[in-house]
């Protein structure tokens, strides 16, 4: 894989869960990783519901392979949160990972 393909440093994040100072179980995101990545946008839509406009961005993140990364973890870039919904890893050359994401914020 060409590294200069690999333009946009994003960082991924992993929900986990901590204790707090009185021992209560705490569910938040926490940073995972940071690396290079392609971001690809293939497609947008809005649409009204509930008298509400709401938009859909579906993206493909494509990173060096790396099988730590899984289903449910977010992509981080510039402010924008990705959603991962699906993991698709290069086993016969293992050199990408492409992430199926949904933009959330």
């Amino acid at each position: 894989m060409q590294a200069g393909l690999l333009n946009s440093r994003v960082e991924i994040w992993h929900f986990s869960e901590t204790t707090d100072e009185v021992g209560a179980t705490v569910q938040q995101w926490a940073f995972f990783l940071r690396l290079w990545a392609n971001i690809r946008h293939l497609s947008g839509s809005q649409a009204m519901k509930s008298d509400t406009l709401t938009e859909t961005v579906k993206a493909s993140i494509r990173i060096r392979f790396n099988e730590r990364i899984t289903t449910g973890m977010q992509v981080r870039y510039r402010g924008e949160i990705y959603q991962v919904d699906a993991v698709l890893h290069d086993f016969t050359k293992k050199t990408y990972t492409d992430l199926v994401c949904v933009k959330v914020g």
